[in-house]
């Protein structure tokens, strides 16, 4: 690891996938597997990895996860992009069915990477992955240091989120 993810306190994803931490006290307690990935901001090329659909506080959410091609030490790291949902179709879950919001991020991020893939008569529910999974896709990441009630994350509790897919490539 360089001495430059120690001194930001990145986490890195090893060669087994697994998260190494960079904290400098190691008794919080909380284990490596249960803390999302830290990745400096910026923009990064990135692969689809899947798709699932969730209820969060019983509200209908859609996530991607993608997976940083990049190289460099953030090779590798899987992180999701979440968008809400006017309602899911059938049970949540991988690959779950879902309808997007008519004026939601979801709807406006698909079109402007695929601008051809959906006309104006198209069916929301019936939405195609397969542009997302068949192209490079560069997104802007963010770290969050803020919580829902603005007070700031202490640094070991920080994490990483695709704030914006920005373009699509071959």
């Amino acid at each position: 690891m360089s001495e430059t993810a120690l001194s930001h306190n990145f986490r890195v994803i090893s060669e087994n996938d697994q998260v190494s931490r960079t904290l400098k006290n190691k008794s919080h307690g909380i284990t490596s597997q249960e803390m999302s990935p830290l990745v400096a901001p910026g923009e990064y090329r990135m692969v689809y990895v899947t798709r699932f659909t969730a209820y969060i506080r019983n509200q209908p959410k859609l996530a991607i996860r993608f997976r940083i091609i990049d190289q460099g030490e953030f090779f590798g790291v899987e992180l999701e992009r979440w968008y809400n949902c006017k309602r899911l179709i059938g049970k949540p879950g991988k690959n779950g069915r879902f309808m997007p919001k008519r004026h939601g991020v979801f709807l406006h991020e698909y079109c402007t990477l695929f601008p051809l893939e959906l006309t104006r008569h198209s069916r929301l529910d019936r939405i195609s992955f397969k542009p997302v999974a068949s192209s490079v896709i560069t997104g802007r990441i963010e770290t969050v240091t803020k919580n829902a009630e603005q007070r700031d994350i202490p640094i070991p509790l920080q994490y990483s989120v695709i704030r914006e897919l920005i373009k699509a490539g071959a």
